[in-house]
């Protein structure tokens, strides 16, 4: 996160282990060596479902805590910090809830990996 807008980190993956589970499918380019800025930095895409929507959160929080990379930063912290809030449950989540607690959401840094 660079002043409010989450910037692509650049380098060596070192470590890459995707996570599993019922209700649980990633979508991914597979293990990578190196991430550049030529290319989308994206790595994955991970999708939990469930029953209802408290059981596909729970498994996505499991799937995202489970989910190993090293050697480059992701928005992982990042993304547990926003589906942790209580407005995700309580149905008080719109489109511009990022935007609006950015300054919150942006405490939920990743150290250099």
């Amino acid at each position: 996160l660079n002043d409010g807008v989450i910037v692509p980190s650049v380098g060596n993956v070192r470590t890459y282990r995707e996570p599993s589970g019922p209700g649980i499918r990633v979508d991914s380019v597979g293990p990578l060596t190196v991430m550049n800025s030529n290319f989308d930095t994206m790595l994955a895409k991970v999708i939990a479902m469930g029953s209802d929507f408290p059981t596909a959160l729970l498994r996505l929080h499991s799937a995202l805590t489970e989910f190993t990379i090293s050697g480059i930063q992701t928005n992982i912290p990042f993304l547990l910090k926003v589906i942790t809030r209580p407005e995700l449950l309580t149905a008080k989540f719109h489109t511009n809830f990022v935007s609006s607690h950015i300054a919150e959401l942006g405490a939920a840094t990743q150290p250099d990996a």
